[in-house]
């Protein structure tokens, strides 16, 4: 791919997590995709600043992995319940890791690994499954009930990884969420000013690590294309999906990664990419939520009709036009954001 005809890419999520969690993250996609169904995608991009990834995939990643399960379906008519049926069986087994919050020693990382890298296969195709309209309904609805099962998989199973970490590595505090996973089973850490770089920021990138570049040079000079979001300055208004109906009027209070959460305050309105159980606490405090990210099944839609709370999810770019003390309206019943006053 050259500069004259480049890759697009478009970002598909913000998340704050682990080295490790991206590495289980590309592992299923680019690699165990591979491998057992002979489909191949392109690498992600994993752009980290302090943690929070702006993870970016190539534009077609979507149809790919939607024609591969119509195709597979076609063949056996079987697939998608021996899937979700298999996917589940390994659910049982994470989820009981996931209550007990971590492994018991560092051995148990490489299986753990694996674990989660071949079950967020069966992750993806329950979370397409329902949007694909040539599958029977009952495929559908098994997609979406093993999707909402698991709406919090990357989260629990980051948590089980960075707690793992910090028991067996209690040197390193918080820099064990930049061990790779071949530095963690092996006990070969990087110099301290290494896992430092990487905390600023590092780009994670078809299995390697890079933390000698901007995002800009590095995309260019592989012939990718970030397709980012064009924002004017003039948006008064902004729309999204509606999660739960409501309306309410208060200040902006953006989140941008976990260690800001304390700083909300009752009544405020939560902003920020997409919620994780982490974020509770604020949303309890929160008279409403705006994400970026999410569907109807997402963690912020969840946690807003179970506290009855108007939420507006997938504006694409809440976070980026709305600022600290804004007052908006949140018109949840349309799916409308408006600036009152700025």
């Amino acid at each position: 791919m050259n500069s004259e005809n480049p890759a697009i890419y478009r970002k598909a999520y913000t998340r704050e997590n682990s080295l490790i969690a991206f590495q289980i993250w590309e592992e299923h996609q680019s690699h165990l995709l591979k491998k057992k169904f002979d489909v191949a995608l392109p690498p992600s991009v994993f752009d980290v600043i302090q943690g929070v990834a702006a993870v970016w995939y190539g534009q077609d990643v979507a149809q790919i992995w939607e024609h591969f399960i119509v195709v597979r379906y076609e063949q056996d008519s079987q697939f998608v319940k021996k899937t979700m049926q298999w996917y589940g069986t390994n659910l049982d087994i994470l989820e009981q890791i996931w209550k007990t919050g971590k492994l018991e020693n560092i051995s148990q990382l490489e299986r753990f690994f694996s674990l989660a890298a071949e079950s967020w296969l069966g992750l993806s195709i329950s979370y397409f499954l329902p949007s694909i309209d040539r599958l029977p309904k009952d495929e559908q609805t098994l997609g979406m009930q093993l999707r909402e099962r698991a709406v919090d998989f990357l989260e629990c199973t980051d948590h089980v990884l960075q707690n793992t970490l910090r028991g067996a590595y209690r040197n390193l505090g918080d820099l064990v969420q930049y061990l790779t996973f071949q530095e963690a089973i092996t006990g070969v850490q990087p110099p301290a000013h290494a896992l430092q770089a990487r905390k600023q920021h590092y780009i994670y990138y078809d299995s390697i690590v890079f933390t000698d570049t901007d995002i800009d040079s590095f995309v260019r000079t592989r012939g990718i294309h970030l397709q980012q979001e064009i924002v004017s300055e003039e948006v008064k208004e902004l729309r999204g999906q509606i999660a739960m109906k409501g309306l309410v009027k208060g200040m902006v209070r953006v989140l941008r990664n976990k260690s800001q959460i304390p700083e909300l305050q009752r009544g405020e309105i939560l902003v920020t990419a997409m919620t994780t159980p982490d974020y509770l606490p604020a949303m309890h405090q929160a008279a409403a939520f705006i994400t970026d990210e999410g569907g109807i099944t997402c963690h912020a839609a969840i946690v807003a009709r179970e506290l009855k709370k108007p939420c507006i999810i997938g504006t694409k770019i809440a976070t980026q036009v709305l600022k600290d003390g804004m007052l908006v309206e949140i018109d949840a019943d349309n799916g409308i954001v408006r600036i009152v006053e700025k």
